[in-house]
């Protein structure tokens, strides 16, 4: 149920009536950012010293401006959120049409035997070089790694030295 409270307030000799609607998408009196459209636009910048009333009333102004910046702010965070999840979902998509996944077994793994080290004195297999790396990415790429013998058909044996 949405309530509306009134706060009048005189700024100078201007009398301003601030409506507040509870409830509502806006929760506050501040319908704008636009200090030309703010109650106490007469004052601003000026030397004017607010009275008692007044400076309660500017009080009020600022934390319903404070509250409603806060649930801009959140509302911000909550969109960036849905934005990140939209890309995930997007680039999840793309993925599935991603023309890598279109080349037939025989063509990846000519691809894998190419990228096989050409150094004679390799003689440290690791995980970061061909062909282990290949194994680690996706099912399919594994299963034509490891049925592609001529990633597998040489033999390094390190010996430290003596």
């Amino acid at each position: 149920m949405k309530k509306i409270y009134q706060l009048r307030a005189k700024v100078g000799t201007t009398p301003y009536t601030l409506a507040l609607i509870s409830g509502s998408a806006m929760d506050v009196g501040v319908t704008s950012w636009d200090l030309a459209e703010s109650p106490f636009n007469s004052v601003i910048g000026t030397n004017h010293v607010p009275s008692s009333a007044e400076m309660a009333n500017i009080k009020t102004f600022i934390s319903e401006s404070q509250r409603e910046r806060s649930r801009l702010e959140s509302e911000v965070r909550r969109l960036q959120a849905v934005l990140h999840k939209s890309s995930e979902f997007i680039e999840a998509h793309r993925a599935l049409i991603s023309p890598i996944r279109q080349l037939p077994p025989e063509t990846l793994a000519e691809i894998f035997v190419w990228c096989l080290p050409t150094d004679i004195g390799y003689s440290v297999r690791s995980l970061k070089q061909a062909p282990l790396i290949f194994t680690t990415v996706c099912r399919t790429w594994r299963n034509v790694a490891l049925g592609t013998p001529r990633l597998w058909n040489s033999l390094h044996i390190y010996l430290p030295p003596t």
